[in-house]
């Protein structure tokens, strides 16, 4: 092929071939998920955290005042709605809120308990645990909750990693319930800087891993800092996308790293 050809074809590529590129690098960036908890006790709180832009997922408290009505809505607006089912924690079931789960239960109890919960919150498509430092270290509880799960259509379960000693995903494996896993909390400091410094994080584990997950609390200054930093996502180099989505990059990334080592 003479020079003169090898321009042509690549300004060729240049004008047409590029616009290909950049849609697939778009398809490409980075994924992240971001949940905000503890919904349904404060109205305000809850429709503030609402006019968050993009594909956010809401976790709702069960039994909660407004929570029913905060759930419809954000169904509404093809959001992703979890049940935030509280669990019993290594300092006690103090501040779990009605629904919530005991180790003291019987599987019979667990499943009723679960069961009234879920119907609390209209249109959830997932669960997620709120506190539960104890009863999701325990392994035989977690089977019972995923017999509970499975019994409510394809509901996937997020561990909101109370405890680095969880049983939660590997129950849920065990009954092939679909499972994501808490990678950052945004807003333990509920200091504007602080919640920065976490949503870096939540962006270098997306660049490093392919996604990643945050949760958050709908506090004023945690909803100031996401609305900022949401609509600049372009700029961090990720994609904001819903729980199911982000699972199936979790799926499609973990199979690709099996695959590395096998070689």
């Amino acid at each position: 092929m003479t020079r003169c050809a090898n321009c042509l074809l690549f300004a060729w590529v240049l004008v047409v071939g590029w616009p290909a590129i950049a849609a697939d690098v778009v398809v490409r960036l980075p994924q992240i998920g971001i949940i905000i908890d503890d919904l349904g006790y404060n109205q305000r709180q809850g429709t503030d955290a609402l006019a968050l832009p993009g594909p956010v997922a809401f976790s709702f408290l069960p039994h909660t005042p407004f929570a029913h009505a905060l759930a419809l809505k954000a169904g509404e607006s093809n959001r992703d709605v979890l049940l935030h089912l509280p669990m019993e924690a290594v300092s006690g079931s103090h501040g779990m809120g009605p629904g919530g789960l005991i180790e003291a239960m019987s599987r019979e109890t667990m499943l009723a308990v679960f069961a009234d919960s879920l119907a609390s919150i209209p249109g959830a498509v997932a669960v997620n645990n709120h506190m539960g430092s104890l009863l999701t270290a325990n392994a035989q509880a977690m089977s019972w909750l995923m017999e509970a799960v499975t019994r409510h259509g394809e509901l996937m379960f997020v561990d909101s990693l109370t405890t680095q000693n969880s049983q939660l995903a590997s129950q849920a494996a065990l009954a092939a319930v679909p499972v994501l896993r808490r990678d950052v909390f945004l807003d333990v400091d509920r200091r504007h800087a602080a919640i920065d410094s976490q949503f870096d994080r939540l962006i270098r584990v997306a660049h490093e891993r392919g996604w990643a997950l945050a949760i958050a609390h709908p506090h004023q200054e945690t909803l100031s800092v996401l609305r900022r930093r949401l609509s600049s996502l372009s700029r961090d180099g990720v994609q904001l996308v819903g729980l199911q989505v982000l699972y199936q990059t979790s799926l499609q990334r973990k199979s690709v790293w099996h695959a590395s080592l096998s070689r």
